[in-house]
């Protein structure tokens, strides 16, 4: 009688669980350079790691800003066999954009995408956060766009960031149109976006927009900032 996969995999799965939840707990402590270290213990006997395993030390590296160490595992998984899923790309999109690394974001997008991997909400989010760092308007859209035709609705702050990144290049127009487009993605804007889109008209001198833009907030009974 032949051994059944499940045989051989069960001694295998509770050394994994350990060696994930030794990682885990190190990136949470900010001590990435451990969470390594427990990583290539594992590479060091019969057990592989898995995407779970390479995607919870991808996270402890993102968590101390450690951008370049996150691609670096991406690349060894790859050479391993081992396919990135969405998580591991998710925490080196982070990493990237807290870096204002926002070539690099661009690069893993396209990548997850001709991977077949599905950017979430979370790669969005971490990728959003970049482009507003980095004051890159055009890119901000286009992630909206991508957003919205692959079926992942932005959150409120996804959009906030995105009318900061046009506020902060100057681009009103874009500013408006994204305050005016909030509402179809079932959400209403909030002091600080309103706030953002009344900064980007005034600084170029819109000011008849920047009113009706108050008179809007003040319909919607968000109270201005007057602090």
């Amino acid at each position: 009688q032949s051994c059944k996969e499940g045989d051989i995999a069960a001694p295998v799965a509770p050394v994994l669980r350990r060696a994930t939840a030794r990682i885990v707990s190190f990136g949470k402590q900010q001590q990435w350079r451990q969470a390594l270290k427990v990583l290539d213990e594992l590479k060091g006997t019969s057990v592989q790691p898995n995407a779970i395993t390479f995607g919870a030390a991808i996270s402890a590296c993102q968590r101390s800003g450690q951008w370049a160490t996150c691609l670096g595992l991406l690349e060894e998984m790859k050479r391993e066999g081992v396919a990135p899923d969405v998580v591991a790309y998710s925490a080196a999109v982070s990493a990237c954009a807290r870096s204002s690394e926002w070539r690099v974001v661009l690069t893993l997008l396209d990548e997850m995408r001709a991977r077949g991997v599905k950017p979430n909400l979370i790669t969005y989010s971490a990728a959003m956060c970049g482009y507003q760092a980095g004051k890159r308007w055009a890119e901000a859209l286009e992630l909206i766009e991508a957003m919205t035709a692959e079926g992942v609705e932005p959150t409120l702050m996804v959009c906030s960031a995105a009318i900061s990144a046009c506020e902060k290049r100057g681009r009103w127009q874009e500013a408006l149109q994204l305050l005016e487009e909030i509402p179809r993605h079932r959400l209403q804007p909030d002091l600080i976006s309103f706030n953002t889109v009344v900064s980007a008209c005034a600084k170029n001198g819109q000011w008849q927009h920047a009113l009706g833009v108050m008179e809007k907030m003040e319909r919607a009974a968000v109270k201005p900032d007057v602090a």
